[in-house]
Protein backbone atom coordinates (compact mmCIF):
# COMPACT_ATOMS: atom_id res chain seq x y z
CA UNK A 1 0.00 0.00 0.00
CA UNK A 2 1.09 3.09 -0.56
CA UNK A 3 2.17 5.50 2.11
CA UNK A 4 0.30 8.58 2.06
CA UNK A 5 0.64 11.69 3.94
CA UNK A 6 -1.11 14.37 5.87
CA UNK A 7 -0.94 16.64 2.96
CA UNK A 8 -2.55 14.37 0.20
CA UNK A 9 0.75 13.42 -1.05
CA UNK A 10 1.11 9.89 -2.13
CA UNK A 11 4.51 8.01 -2.53
CA UNK A 12 3.18 5.87 -5.43
CA UNK A 13 1.75 8.97 -7.24
CA UNK A 14 5.16 10.48 -7.26
CA UNK A 15 6.75 7.34 -8.26
CA UNK A 16 4.18 7.64 -11.18
CA UNK A 17 4.87 11.61 -12.16
CA UNK A 18 8.71 10.37 -12.11
CA UNK A 19 8.04 6.77 -14.75
CA UNK A 20 6.39 9.80 -17.13
CA UNK A 21 9.19 12.58 -16.86
CA UNK A 22 11.38 9.70 -17.59
CA UNK A 23 9.69 8.34 -20.80
CA UNK A 24 10.07 11.31 -22.12
CA UNK A 25 13.81 12.49 -21.04
CA UNK A 26 15.38 8.87 -20.59
CA UNK A 27 16.11 9.26 -17.27
CA UNK A 28 16.25 6.76 -14.60
CA UNK A 29 15.04 9.17 -11.65
CA UNK A 30 11.92 6.45 -10.70
CA UNK A 31 14.37 3.77 -10.63
CA UNK A 32 16.44 5.55 -7.95
CA UNK A 33 13.99 7.26 -6.10
CA UNK A 34 12.50 3.80 -5.36
CA UNK A 35 15.39 2.22 -4.96
CA UNK A 36 16.59 5.09 -2.16
CA UNK A 37 13.29 4.58 -0.34
CA UNK A 38 13.23 1.09 0.28
CA UNK A 39 16.57 1.47 1.77
CA UNK A 40 15.79 4.14 3.94
CA UNK A 41 12.00 4.33 4.36
CA UNK A 42 12.83 7.12 6.53
CA UNK A 43 11.82 9.68 3.95
CA UNK A 44 8.92 8.01 2.31
CA UNK A 45 7.39 11.05 2.56
CA UNK A 46 10.04 13.13 0.62
CA UNK A 47 8.67 14.71 -2.74
CA UNK A 48 10.69 14.69 -5.87
CA UNK A 49 8.57 16.96 -8.18
CA UNK A 50 9.73 19.02 -11.16
CA UNK A 51 10.23 22.48 -10.97
CA UNK A 52 6.61 23.97 -11.79
CA UNK A 53 5.12 21.15 -10.00
CA UNK A 54 2.75 22.21 -7.47
CA UNK A 55 3.62 18.99 -5.31
CA UNK A 56 6.79 21.12 -4.09
CA UNK A 57 5.12 24.44 -3.85
CA UNK A 58 4.48 23.98 0.02
CA UNK A 59 4.28 27.40 1.37
CA UNK A 60 5.61 27.45 4.83
CA UNK A 61 7.91 24.40 5.75
CA UNK A 62 5.65 21.56 7.03
CA UNK A 63 8.31 18.94 8.06
CA UNK A 64 8.69 17.33 4.78
CA UNK A 65 12.01 18.40 2.48
CA UNK A 66 11.20 18.37 -0.76
CA UNK A 67 13.72 17.35 -3.82
CA UNK A 68 13.09 19.71 -6.94
CA UNK A 69 14.24 19.54 -10.30
CA UNK A 70 14.56 20.13 -14.03
CA UNK A 71 16.65 19.32 -16.80
CA UNK A 72 19.92 20.12 -15.65
CA UNK A 73 19.76 20.32 -11.88
CA UNK A 74 18.63 19.36 -8.20
CA UNK A 75 18.19 21.27 -5.31
CA UNK A 76 16.56 20.21 -1.70
CA UNK A 77 13.81 22.70 -0.51
CA UNK A 78 12.00 23.00 2.90
CA UNK A 79 9.20 24.79 1.57
CA UNK A 80 9.47 28.50 1.24
CA UNK A 81 13.12 28.11 3.24
CA UNK A 82 15.55 26.86 -0.15
CA UNK A 83 18.66 25.54 -0.08
CA UNK A 84 20.26 25.76 -3.49
CA UNK A 85 23.19 23.29 -3.84
CA UNK A 86 25.80 23.58 -7.05
CA UNK A 87 24.13 21.38 -9.78
CA UNK A 88 26.12 23.20 -12.47
CA UNK A 89 27.45 20.52 -14.79
CA UNK A 90 30.42 22.20 -15.91
CA UNK A 91 31.53 22.62 -12.29
CA UNK A 92 30.38 19.87 -10.86
CA UNK A 93 31.90 16.93 -12.89
CA UNK A 94 34.82 18.88 -13.65
CA UNK A 95 36.19 19.46 -9.94
CA UNK A 96 33.84 16.91 -8.03
CA UNK A 97 32.03 13.14 -8.55
CA UNK A 98 34.74 11.73 -9.70
CA UNK A 99 34.02 8.03 -8.85
CA UNK A 100 30.52 8.26 -9.91
CA UNK A 101 31.58 9.36 -13.30
CA UNK A 102 34.60 6.65 -13.72
CA UNK A 103 32.08 4.01 -12.51
CA UNK A 104 29.74 4.94 -15.15
CA UNK A 105 32.05 4.92 -17.90
CA UNK A 106 33.95 1.88 -17.02
CA UNK A 107 30.38 0.46 -17.28
CA UNK A 108 29.59 1.71 -20.64
CA UNK A 109 27.39 4.41 -19.62
CA UNK A 110 27.63 7.90 -21.33
CA UNK A 111 27.91 10.88 -19.14
CA UNK A 112 25.24 12.75 -20.75
CA UNK A 113 22.57 15.12 -19.19
CA UNK A 114 19.98 12.51 -18.50
CA UNK A 115 22.54 10.79 -16.18
CA UNK A 116 24.26 13.61 -15.14
CA UNK A 117 20.35 14.30 -13.49
CA UNK A 118 20.63 10.91 -12.51
CA UNK A 119 22.95 11.81 -10.26
CA UNK A 120 22.24 14.83 -8.77
CA UNK A 121 18.82 12.92 -7.88
CA UNK A 122 21.19 10.67 -6.06
CA UNK A 123 22.68 12.84 -4.43
CA UNK A 124 19.75 15.57 -3.21
CA UNK A 125 18.25 11.94 -1.77
CA UNK A 126 21.67 11.79 0.42
CA UNK A 127 20.59 15.10 1.83
CA UNK A 128 17.10 14.03 2.80
CA UNK A 129 18.39 11.08 3.71
CA UNK A 130 20.62 13.09 6.34
CA UNK A 131 18.26 15.31 7.55
CA UNK A 132 15.79 12.67 8.21
CA UNK A 133 18.04 11.63 10.24
CA UNK A 134 18.27 14.68 12.25
CA UNK A 135 14.85 15.07 12.48
CA UNK A 136 14.58 11.62 14.41
CA UNK A 137 16.50 13.82 17.26
CA UNK A 138 16.09 16.92 17.10
CA UNK A 139 12.00 17.08 15.84
CA UNK A 140 11.01 20.12 14.65
CA UNK A 141 14.49 21.66 15.23
CA UNK A 142 15.92 19.52 12.49
CA UNK A 143 15.72 22.40 9.63
CA UNK A 144 17.58 24.91 12.26
CA UNK A 145 20.41 22.34 13.29
CA UNK A 146 20.92 21.00 9.70
CA UNK A 147 21.41 25.09 8.40
CA UNK A 148 23.54 25.46 11.15
CA UNK A 149 25.83 22.94 10.30
CA UNK A 150 26.05 24.11 6.76
CA UNK A 151 26.54 27.32 7.09
CA UNK A 152 29.00 26.21 9.83
CA UNK A 153 30.73 24.34 7.47
CA UNK A 154 30.67 27.15 4.44
CA UNK A 155 31.86 30.12 6.76
CA UNK A 156 34.98 28.47 7.77
CA UNK A 157 36.42 26.45 5.27
CA UNK A 158 34.64 28.52 1.21
CA UNK A 159 36.94 31.18 -0.49
CA UNK A 160 33.65 32.69 -0.92
CA UNK A 161 31.78 31.33 1.61
CA UNK A 162 28.74 30.37 0.41
CA UNK A 163 27.40 27.78 -2.34
CA UNK A 164 29.26 27.95 -6.15
CA UNK A 165 25.85 27.85 -7.82
CA UNK A 166 25.01 30.60 -5.12
CA UNK A 167 27.95 33.02 -5.90
CA UNK A 168 27.41 32.81 -9.04
CA UNK A 169 24.13 34.16 -9.64
CA UNK A 170 25.10 36.84 -7.40
CA UNK A 171 28.19 37.77 -9.42
CA UNK A 172 25.52 37.57 -12.59
CA UNK A 173 22.89 39.99 -11.10
CA UNK A 174 24.91 41.59 -8.50
CA UNK A 175 22.64 40.88 -5.73
CA UNK A 176 22.64 43.06 -2.91
CA UNK A 177 26.23 44.67 -4.88
CA UNK A 178 27.51 41.55 -4.27
CA UNK A 179 29.93 41.80 -7.62
CA UNK A 180 30.37 45.60 -7.22
CA UNK A 181 31.67 45.02 -4.05
CA UNK A 182 33.81 42.19 -4.93
CA UNK A 183 35.32 44.22 -7.68
CA UNK A 184 36.09 47.32 -5.43
CA UNK A 185 37.93 45.39 -3.22
CA UNK A 186 40.23 43.97 -6.03
CA UNK A 187 37.98 41.16 -8.07
CA UNK A 188 38.16 40.67 -12.00
CA UNK A 189 36.14 38.55 -13.89
CA UNK A 190 38.81 35.96 -14.40
CA UNK A 191 39.69 35.84 -10.98
CA UNK A 192 36.03 35.47 -9.43
CA UNK A 193 35.82 32.44 -11.76
CA UNK A 194 39.22 30.95 -10.42
CA UNK A 195 38.00 31.46 -6.62
CA UNK A 196 34.55 29.67 -8.44
CA UNK A 197 36.34 26.42 -9.63
CA UNK A 198 38.39 26.60 -5.93
CA UNK A 199 34.95 27.40 -4.28
CA UNK A 200 33.36 24.48 -5.94
CA UNK A 201 36.48 21.30 -4.89
CA UNK A 202 36.29 22.65 -1.43
CA UNK A 203 32.01 22.68 -1.64
CA UNK A 204 32.64 18.92 -2.42
CA UNK A 205 34.88 18.33 0.80
CA UNK A 206 32.43 19.89 3.35
CA UNK A 207 30.83 17.00 5.67
CA UNK A 208 27.13 17.67 4.45
CA UNK A 209 28.16 17.38 0.89
CA UNK A 210 30.84 14.69 1.27
CA UNK A 211 28.02 12.48 2.58
CA UNK A 212 25.72 13.27 -0.21
CA UNK A 213 28.35 12.57 -2.68
CA UNK A 214 29.40 9.08 -1.16
CA UNK A 215 25.58 8.50 -1.29
CA UNK A 216 25.09 9.17 -4.75
CA UNK A 217 28.49 6.84 -5.51
CA UNK A 218 26.44 4.15 -3.27
CA UNK A 219 22.82 4.83 -5.09
CA UNK A 220 24.98 4.73 -8.70
CA UNK A 221 26.62 1.85 -8.16
CA UNK A 222 24.36 -0.37 -7.42
CA UNK A 223 22.13 0.31 -9.97
CA UNK A 224 24.27 0.87 -13.03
Amino acid sequence: MAQEASHGYTLEQNYKDLSLFDSERGTKLEMIFRHVVELHPIINEVRVAYLDDELCDQGDYDGVPCVVFDEVGAYVAFGWKEWVLDSSPESVFTHRLQEVKQHLINKGYEIDPAMMLNIYIAHELGHTVDFAKLQKVYGENAYDVFMATVESDLWHMLPLAIPPSVAKVYWENNTGGYRTYLLSVGYTEESFKEFIKENTKIYGTLPTEKSADDFALATVSSLF
